[in-house]
């Protein structure tokens, strides 16, 4: 482009030139999860707002060093049959076809990588999807806190319970204002959190367990073998009368 200024009784401008370049978009690829913890096995599904192809490589594992493995190239066309092009997503299954993300356990969680690129006529070839995903098994279900009706003896009774069928509960209370950590498993008398047993260890505090501030704060979590912990319940504050 070239542009000029003309005035009657002025001498006419430079000559302005300019060179624009307009570039056609690039296709687009989106993923129905999020990178990241995953808990319990998923499955994943790829769409393209603009009804492209969508290719993608993927990986499993981690390396001696302990990083997720990366896939062997980035996402290429091609003939994915011969090894010159990489799979192709199918978009126009209905219902949509899912890639199953396994889980693995809770120390060691099945890991998995994938490069989604998207290609279409008359796009230039979308940006490179990179995600890595880490499956544990599902958790148990968080902690319920509730404080019992009434007053026994002086004490406050809380009762803590969890959907998840024989879960145990653990928790941390304080009485000095601060917020509780979060619950871990282990021996209490080497750094693990009390364990919460309705019988042999129900949860009653005493007025004179208090440093005068007439209040105590707990969090709680549960754990069960072959779940993944639950969620920290969020503090809950309760009154001394």
């Amino acid at each position: 482009m070239s542009a000029r200024t003309f005035k009657d009784g002025m001498t006419p401008s430079p000559v302005v030139r300019a060179l624009y370049s307009i570039d056609a978009p690039k296709a687009r690829a989106e993923i129905s999860i999020e990178a990241g913890n995953l808990y319990g096995t998923q499955q994943l599904t790829m769409s393209s707002p603009d009804n492209a192809e969508i290719r993608y490589e993927s990986a499993e594992g981690t390396a001696a060093d302990g990083t997720p493995n990366s896939p062997p190239r980035e996402p290429v066309q091609g003939d994915a049959a011969e090894g010159t092009g990489s799979p192709i997503y199918d978009t126009s299954a209905a219902p949509p076809a899912t890639i199953t993300l396994t889980q693995g356990s809770v120390e060691t969680p099945k890991i998995y990588t994938y490069w989604i690129r998207a290609f279409k006529e008359g796009f230039n070839p979308g940006d490179i999807i990179k995600l890595t995903f880490r499956v544990y098994p599902p958790k148990a279900a968080p902690v319920v806190i509730a404080q019992e009706p009434g007053e026994a003896f002086g004490r406050t009774i809380l009762k803590l319970s969890s959907p998840t069928p024989g879960a145990e509960i653990r928790y941390l209370l304080t009485d000095d204002g601060t917020e509780p950590g979060e619950p871990v498993q282990g021996d209490p008398s080497a750094g693990g959190s009390p364990i919460y047993d309705p019988v042999t260890r129900p949860l009653s505090i005493k007025p004179e367990r208090l440093n005068q501030t007439k209040t105590f704060k707990i969090k709680a979590r549960a754990f069960k073998t072959g779940l993944s912990p639950s969620d920290v319940s969020p503090v809950e504050t309760f009154p001394l009368k």
